[in-house]
């Protein structure tokens, strides 16, 4: 990401914290693979570190902005810790994943270097306490200097404790740590040679060491607050997940990741059955577009019931106002994910799962819906019911009624929405499309299948959309594929550029497809052999499931909502 986009992300996160609003309305074209995926407990430690991160860094700007119009210009380290508090929001605002230890040092970092920081500037004002003439000016900064430094450290324990998830062992040793700062400094400073006329300043006015005790127990109680007040969030978090947000559905690993939602792998509690979980991201549950697209995409997949659509099984909102929905788990992996790792698939095979998605788009375009996002990475092929290559056609998040007026209340302004790779030309020129757009998205499918390359081959998205819609993809020949006149024929007028060129239904590919002769049909036995064969960890009791598009490694223009103002 350039250097340009951290600063947009920061000002944004600035502005997000300043008006008490969700980040959720910016929709982001990802630029690079996102590694491995973040479980919830990652992606709620870099949210919360990242919130801390912000709020120190408006302290700090805001200390050095008094201090400028105080004693002037603040030393180049208040500057560099700016420049560190600034790259640090911008690395959690990275779209690519971070390890646990990644975030934990991070944030390790954040706290104990401020902290290191707190006890210099402690130091130094100590020392020019005792440069002072008088023993009243020297007393009083002496004692001023450490107010700042109490207060200052109870503040950054506070933060700490509101906002950084943990366990009560680790806070008390983070807290432990920032405490023992201005202890470790004042140590140093009253046994001093040069402090002696301080302590005889405090001994005249103060009695007893009330000054030293009063601080003490100010960092005492910040500490027992910030260690209590974690262990209780955790606590309380903890219940949430458990009582809450999973329901009858105990959530395990983050198995996918998409435009809208993570999936998680879940067993219902009773049943005891496998499913899916998929549950709308957080920095977008206060967002009505989106929530408005989940909800839109559930009950288009649920009024589904053909066995080549993924099937829900729940729908529900948690008390939190989390929405969630429930489908079947599969095991196998999507188009994209079986020709990256096995190569481009013979003409039988690709033959045998066009109709099989034909199927379910026929069922769908009988209930007036368009599915909007046809792509390999939204075609599944599961080991389902003791058969291989069953497909599951899944993500409806851009499913659409036929023949509604515009989708203004689920849009954004100067957006297209769709996958630039397999978009069709109706969708790359702002338009609404109809089953028919869902047929060229299907023929660039095929042609991925057949070739092991999209259509247009290209790296940027905006020259994907202009290529869409005003060049013709080359033929497989011109590409050094081979593939059948009969079968090229089918996926070319798939891919004409004006819908009534094309197939108009679902079932005249079926019956194109039909007419195909002169090769051994693929069959269920042949698909098994080809499974045991290729991916034999598919065959057993492995499970795998990409849901989303996301959640396949470097496709980074296989996206679903692009903004038209991009360079």
């Amino acid at each position: 990401m350039s250097s340009s986009g951290y600063i947009t992300r920061i000002t944004n996160s600035l502005m997000d914290l300043l008006m008490n609003r969700s980040p959720a309305a910016r929709i982001l074209l990802k630029d690079g693979a996102t590694g491995c995926p973040e479980t919830p407990e990652q992606n709620l430690l870099r949210r919360r570190i990242r919130i801390a991160t912000v709020v120190m860094l408006l302290v700090k700007v805001a200390l050095m902005i008094r201090n400028f119009v105080t004693y002037g210009a603040p030393p180049v380290i208040d500057y560099a810790i700016v420049v560190a508090l600034i790259a640090a929001t911008g690395w959690l605002y990275s779209p690519r994943n971070a390890s646990l230890l990644a975030l934990r040092t991070v944030e390790t970092i954040i706290f104990l270097a401020l902290s290191a920081h707190l006890g210099l500037v402690l130091n130094e004002d100590l020392k020019h306490s005792m440069q002072l003439h008088g023993k009243v000016a020297r007393g009083v900064w002496f004692v001023a200097a450490i107010k700042d430094q109490i207060i200052a450290t109870f503040g950054m324990m506070m933060i700490y404790g509101m906002f950084i998830p943990n366990r009560a062992r680790r806070a008390a040793l983070m807290v432990s740590l920032m405490a023992v700062v201005p202890a470790i400094v004042i140590f140093i400073a009253i046994n001093q040679d040069s402090a002696s006329r301080i302590l005889d300043f405090r001994d005249e006015h103060f009695t007893g060491t009330g000054i030293f005790t009063s601080n003490l127990i100010a960092v005492v109680v910040g500490a027992a607050c910030a260690v209590y007040g974690t262990a209780m969030m955790n606590r309380w978090r903890n219940r949430a997940i458990e009582a809450e947000e999973l329901g009858q559905y105990q959530l395990g690993e983050k198995i996918g990741s998409g435009g809208m939602g993570d999936v998680y792998v879940a067993e219902h509690r009773l049943l005891k059955r496998l499913c899916a979980v998929k549950v709308i991201r957080a920095d977008l549950s206060e967002d009505p577009v989106m929530l408005g697209r989940f909800e839109r995409e559930v009950q288009a997949t649920a009024c589904l019931t053909h066995w080549n659509t993924v099937q829900v099984f729940d729908y529900g909102k948690t008390v939190e106002g989390t929405f969630f929905y429930v489908m079947e788990h599969l095991n196998g992996r999507n188009l994209r994910q079986v020709v990256t790792e096995t190569g481009p698939m013979d003409e039988e095979r690709v033959i045998f799962i066009l109709k099989q998605v034909c199927n379910a788009l026929r069922e769908a375009a009988a209930r007036g819906l368009v599915h909007r996002d046809i792509k390999p990475s939204n075609v599944f092929l599961a080991h389902a019911g003791e058969r291989f290559d069953v497909v599951k056609l899944l993500d409806f998040g851009l499913v659409r009624p036929l023949g509604t007026m515009g989708d203004a209340d689920l849009s954004g302004a100067n957006q297209i929405k769709g996958s630039p790779r397999y978009m069709c030309p109706e969708q790359a020129q702002g338009q609404t499309p109809d089953v028919r757009g869902d047929l060229y998205s299907l023929g660039a499918t095929a042609y991925f299948l057949l070739s092991g390359r999209p259509p247009f081959d290209l790296q940027n998205s905006l020259k994907l959309v202009i290529a869409h819609a005003t060049e013709q993809p080359p033929t497989f020949a011109e590409i050094g594929a081979s593939v059948s006149p009969e079968l090229e024929t089918i996926v070319m007028r798939c891919l004409e550029k004006q819908p009534d060129d094309r197939f108009q239904t679902p079932d005249e590919i079926l019956t194109a497809l039909e007419e195909i002769s002169g090769s051994t049909p693929w069959s269920w036995k042949r698909a098994e052999t080809w499974w045991k064969q290729k991916l034999p960890e598919v065959t057993g009791e492995t499970l795998t499931l990409a849901h989303d598009s996301t959640s396949v490694k470097h496709e980074s223009l296989d996206e679903t909502v692009i903004d038209t103002q991009l360079d």
